[in-house]
């Protein structure tokens, strides 16, 4: 599979189950005694190759180079499909959007839209800066899979394990809300806002005025999308974490599985989505000059 296809099966399994249960159950795959003798061979062929195609590349020789190249791919293929968590696990960590590129809510422009009114300002610098944490965790979650792979029967990387899907899950969840409220100040003005912080579930206050936030910045599909995004959130994660003695988290860490062959993964999956919709939907703040409730905003709050 291309890396870039992967990176949005990945997002795409923040919503559709069925797609996440896709990788675990590829990467969970155990080969058979007659498999693991195949892909022993394969690669004993494959260090075997290797000096023939140095001295290809030394001799200038294109067409031994290409025939031996040809050969290689084809056992890569093999090897793949044999051990899928092989190329799993390396997708995982290239597919995860680097905090770097980040062009989402530039806080120059928006603190110029806000007419220096910083408590207006302070909303979308907390989601920043909740997002930046987000991020720092979630390299934290990646480098976890390798300690966990080197050190698979010791305590403390299954512990980290553990820690940072939490961290990525809790912090995750409480950006959904922020953006959530942002969406809600622009679209509806400071009065909606302060009802909407003061609700006692924002989600369903959101969801119960989804019809009011409809806009060509905010359509009602999307919207929509987002309330199945983060149910899902909860219903797989938040909901046992911060309500009740744990589960999914829990037992993923402490099995003999790591972050890429089981449904950890999915925290990948809703990180890049978070991301992808951030980053190509507020890296421009121009349409807040339209909207009338939002300028109201900053003179009242």
């Amino acid at each position: 599979m291309e890396l870039g296809a992967f990176v949005y099966e990945v997002m795409s399994s923040a919503i559709d189950p069925k797609k996440s249960k896709y990788f675990s159950t590829k990467a969970q795959k155990v080969m058979t005694p007659e498999e693991k003798e195949e892909y022993d061979t394969l690669l004993k062929q494959e260090a075997e190759m290797l000096p023939g195609i140095e001295n290809a590349i030394e001799d200038d020789n294109c067409v031994q180079f290409k025939e031996s190249l040809s050969k290689m791919s084809k056992i890569n293929r093999r090897l793949n499909e044999l051990n899928p968590s092989v190329w799993i696990q390396s997708a995982m960590t290239m597919s995860v959007f680097q905090y770097s590129n980040f062009d989402g809510l530039p806080l120059d422009d928006i603190y110029e839209k806000c007419g220096g009114n910083y408590r207006v300002f302070s909303i979308f610098l907390d989601l920043k800066i909740n997002f930046a944490n987000l991020s720092a965790y979630i390299y934290e979650l990646l480098g976890s899979e390798y300690d966990v792979s080197n050190l698979p029967k010791m305590l403390h990387p299954r512990m980290k394990l553990q820690f940072y899907a939490n961290a990525c899950v809790m912090t995750c969840r409480a950006i959904w809300d922020k953006l959530m409220g942002v969406i809600v100040l622009v679209e509806l003005g400071s009065e909606s806002y302060e009802h909407f912080i003061k609700s006692d579930s924002k989600k369903k206050y959101f969801r119960e005025h989804i019809k009011d936030l409809d806009s060509n910045k905010f359509p009602k599909e999307t919207l929509e999308e987002f309330i199945a995004v983060v149910t899902k959130l909860d219903n797989t994660f938040r909901t046992q974490e911060a309500h009740g003695s744990g589960g999914k988290i829990r037992n993923a860490a402490f099995s003999d599985g790591s972050l890429s062959n089981t449904v950890l993964i999915e925290i990948i999956g809703h990180y890049n989505y978070l991301h992808e919709y951030l980053d190509n939907f507020w890296h421009n703040v121009d349409f807040l000059d339209e909207k009338p409730n939002f300028i109201s905003s900053v003179s009242n709050l």
